[in-house]
């Protein structure tokens, strides 16, 4: 039995930009955060961390020229915390601390600088987010935390395709639909229901439970994007692609695709101090 990767990649798409967020997880609690130019395929890389981050209440500025994030580290205080950066790089240009990661994060808005928080509503943070010129918003009370993946797909174009169904295994899919901006393809994607919030951080939209389809732009024949963690057009009309490890463009004709790797992210490693790695070893 071949050994699944230990990189885990989750993929945040500017809107309004070629630009993509790369949020790479391993080794172990090791993350690298790499902006990705999915038309020219240019990677930059920025910083390394080392704690908790949750990707799926991170998100990126429709131009791709901040990025907002939850992280926590239960060894600091505080312990968790939403931030506003300029990516690749964590360090914070708003910073606001939290006593748990329960909430936190959220999402930019098409009509940037509005951001939607998934938090309650906190004067003092309305005062510090004006000072570098956002304005914000929050979430409903009853919304789940989770709820900004939704709202992201439809800022980033993706329609829903029918109505959800349930198929044999009695799980239900939240069927949605993104053109080619050549307008000849459809990719489809399909996520599976997630009851529980650490599933849909762990898995959904990273992963396991999420597939994707091509067809012809018409057709009601569709083809698997196989062995894929996350898929998107570009303005070329090529697919832009994340899976195990890698990123990946692929043409797609006459219902086939044809990949190019872009980058392999799996052998990466932060760089520590030598006196870390020295104290590490005495202590062995």
């Amino acid at each position: 039995m071949m050994r699944a990767p230990s990189t885990t990649l989750y993929i945040h798409p500017a809107s309004h930009s070629p630009l993509a967020l790369v949020i790479r997880r391993g080794p172990s609690k090791w993350w690298h955060f790499l902006l990705w130019d999915r038309d020219t395929g240019i990677i930059t890389p920025g910083s390394w961390f080392n704690g908790m981050i949750y990707p799926h209440r991170c998100d990126l500025s429709p131009r791709g020229n901040w990025m907002l994030l939850l992280a926590g580290n239960a060894t600091n205080d505080p312990c968790a915390w939403t931030a506003v950066c300029q990516p690749p790089n964590v360090k914070a240009i708003c910073f606001f601390p939290q006593s748990h990661a329960k909430n936190g994060g959220g999402f930019f808005d098409a009509r940037q600088p509005i951001v939607w928080l998934n938090r309650m509503e906190n004067t003092a943070e309305q005062e510090d987010f004006s000072k570098h010129g956002f304005e914000i918003g929050y979430q409903e009370k009853n919304q789940p935390p989770y709820g900004s993946f939704s709202d992201r797909l439809e800022r980033d174009g993706w329609k829903h395709h029918g109505a959800a169904k349930k198929q044999a295994d009695e799980s239900v899919q939240m069927p949605w639909v993104k053109k080619s901006p050549l307008k000849n393809y459809e990719l489809l994607m399909e996520v599976d229901a997630c009851v529980a919030p650490t599933e849909m951080d762990e898995q959904c939209a990273g992963g396991e439970r999420v597939r994707y389809f091509v067809r012809s732009v018409g057709s009601k024949d569709q083809v698997p994007v196989k062995d894929v963690q996350w898929a998107n057009w570009n303005k070329r009309g090529e697919l832009c692609m994340a899976s195990d490890g890698c990123l990946y463009h692929a043409r797609v004709e006459h219902m086939n695709e044809h990949r190019r790797l872009v980058v392999d992210l799996n052998k990466l490693a932060p760089r520590i101090r030598k006196e870390k790695v020295a104290a590490a070893e005495d202590r062995v």
